[in-house]
């Protein structure tokens, strides 16, 4: 009769659970400020004509956000400060990097001066209850601004480069794919929804989603995603002046979000990534794989 009445109270609980509704907008406070990390951890393999090269590359970018206004209709208006900045990158005949808590700008490695002058830069970012990125103003001009002081003869074509993969638009598109879990409705636990994104600027991709909401434990919700991959034949490429150089990777990712429910943003967001393909210079072909880590999170909120 006991290991009945406890059967009846586990199976209560689990119902109501997984009976759990949770709404998974953004509501962030004005005025409301925190710090922000993102660090991109990659292992790049090309081959192009013959020859291999291996790239171990990592990015690390802090920033401040500070909400300065939110609207009627709940549309937030944030400002974003580059805080510190972190770049190593190593393989075949290649050892440069750069951390803005520990080195001179004015010796940084001019390849590298796209990251480095980045540290306290501000644009804005306008986001809805839906973490749409509505729009994003003000790193196009960080960039033209930097490189008004570069004296390379490459000048043209290092700026083309970074503002292809890092502009505004580029930017907004890379925000609304970390972005794309919010629902117009709440969720139960264990529930399941797709998602799309289609990403034109940089290396341009389509990414097909399926979320999941797998617990709410201390006012988090955990979502654990999985991804598919598939080229974007209509993205134009990245535009190099002298070419453009177009992507068709395929692939795979998955991670895990946990989502504070006070606000609706996400405290953690980590992204594992596997994708290979081609790449198309114009005036040579090549493959390449692109393996690695993205993980987001909260460092310090006020």
């Amino acid at each position: 009769m006991k290991k009945i009445l406890l059967f009846n109270v586990l199976l209560v609980q689990v119902c109501i659970l997984f009976g759990q509704k949770v709404g998974l907008t953004l509501h962030l406070e004005e005025g409301e400020k925190f710090q922000y990390q993102t660090v991109i951890d990659q292992d790049i393999l090309t081959a192009v004509m013959g020859m291999e090269q291996m790239l171990d590359q990592k990015i690390t970018m802090v920033y401040e956000y500070e909400v300065n206004k939110v609207h009627g209709n709940g549309d937030m208006d944030l400002d974003i400060t580059y805080t510190r900045v972190a770049i190593s990158q190593s393989g075949d005949m290649l050892n440069k990097s750069f951390d803005s808590d520990v080195d001179d700008i004015e010796n940084v490695d001019e390849s590298l001066i796209g990251y480095a002058g980045l540290v306290g830069k501000s644009f804005q970012m306008r986001m809805t209850p839906l973490g749409e990125v509505a729009e994003i103003k003000g790193v196009d001009e960080i960039y033209e601004d930097i490189f008004e002081q570069v004296k390379s003869g490459q000048k043209e074509q290092m700026l083309a480069s970074i503002k292809s993969q890092y502009g505004d638009e580029a930017l907004q598109e890379q925000m609304g794919v970390a972005t794309g879990f919010y629902t117009k409705k709440p969720m139960k636990v264990g529930k399941s929804w797709k998602a799309k994104h289609t990403v034109n600027r940089g290396i341009g991709m389509i990414i097909n989603t399926v979320y999941t909401l797998d617990k709410v434990e201390d006012n988090v919700a955990y979502i654990s995603f999985e991804s598919e991959v598939e080229p974007n034949e209509n993205a134009p490429g990245l535009d190099l002046q002298q070419f453009t150089l177009k992507y068709e990777l395929t692939g795979a990712q998955n991670g895990m979000i946990k989502v504070n429910l006070k606000n609706g943003w996400a405290k953690y967001n980590k992204t594992t990534q596997d994708l290979g393909g081609k790449m198309d210079m114009g005036i040579a072909k090549g493959d390449i794989s692109m393996k690695g880590d993205v993980i987001s999170n909260v460092v310090d909120s006020k």
